[in-house]
C-alpha cells in the first residue's frame, strides 16, 4: 500500500514476491495450544553463540510464516514472553524473578502498525532465561556472542519485481540490464498506485 512504498522505499523501491516456502522445498505444521505453528527444515547452519556455555548451536529450522498479532500496549508485546514469579510467599517484590520465554518474542506488535499486515518468519532456538530482575540486568553486551547476520539460502525463485509509484521507465529498464546480467528472467511489473504532487 501506498504508506509502505512511502516509509521502506520513498517511492522508488521494489517488492519481491515469492513462494511462502522461502527456506525449504515442503512447510511442516506442528501443532501448537491455539494454533499450529509452520515450520520448515533448512539445510544446519551453525553461526549462533548463547550466553551460557559459548558454543556453538545449530539451527535445523525456520519458524514461519505467521501472522503478527497486533496487540494494544507495547506492555502486550511481551506478555506471553516473560512471566514473573515468587521463590516462595515471603519472598519481596524487588527480588522478583523472571522467566523469559525467546521462543514467544518477535510475535506481537503495538496496533499502530496494524496496516502492515505483516507475516513473519523467524530463526528461533527454544531458550529459556529466568533469574531476578537485578541478576539479568549484569548480563553485559561482552557477554552476549552473536553474528552480525545469519545467511540462509533461499529455495523459492522470485516470482514477480513490482517497482514502486515513482520509478522511471529508465530505471525500470536499469533494472532489466541488472537481472540480465545476473541470468535472472523475472517478471517487471509497475505499481498502480498514482502519486500527484505538488509543485512548490
Amino acid at each position: 500500500n501506498l504508506a509502505l512504498w512511502a516509509m521502506y522505499t520513498n517511492m522508488k523501491g521494489v517488492r519481491i514476491k515469492l513462494k511462502s516456502n522461502l527456506f525449504a522445498d515442503k512447510i511442516l505444521l506442528v501443532e501448537q495450544e491455539s494454533c499450529f505453528m509452520p515450520i520448515q527444515k533448512i539445510a544446519p547452519i551453525t553461526s549462533y553463540y548463547t550466553i551460557f556455555d559459548q558454543q556453538p548451536n545449530i539451527i535445523h529450522w525456520v519458524y514461519g510464516p505467521f501472522k503478527v498479532d497486533y496487540v494494544e500496549t507495547l506492555k502486550d508485546t511481551y506478555k506471553c514472553a516473560i512471566n514473573n514469579y515468587k521463590c516462595n510467599e515471603n519472598t519481596p517484590d524487588e527480588t522478583l524473578m523472571h522467566n523469559i520465554s525467546t521462543f514467544e518474542l518477535g510475535q506481537k506488535k503495538v496496533n499502530h502498525w496494524e496496516y502492515e499486515n505483516e507475516w513473519r518468519y523467524k530463526i528461533s532456538l527454544p531458550v529459556n532465561i529466568s533469574g531476578s530482575a537485578y541478576a539479568l540486568s549484569k548480563i553485559s553486551a561482552e557477554m552476549i556472542i552473536s553474528p552480525e547476520f545469519i545467511d540462509i539460502p533461499l529455495k523459492a525463485k522470485i516470482e514477480e519485481i513490482l517497482v514502486g509509484p515513482e520509478v522511471t521507465e529508465q530505471e525500470t529498464e536499469e533494472l532489466n540490464e541488472f537481472l540480465k546480467a545476473q541470468k535472472l528472467s523475472i517478471e517487471i511489473k509497475k505499481s498502480d498506485i498514482r502519486v500527484n504532487r505538488k509543485k512548490t
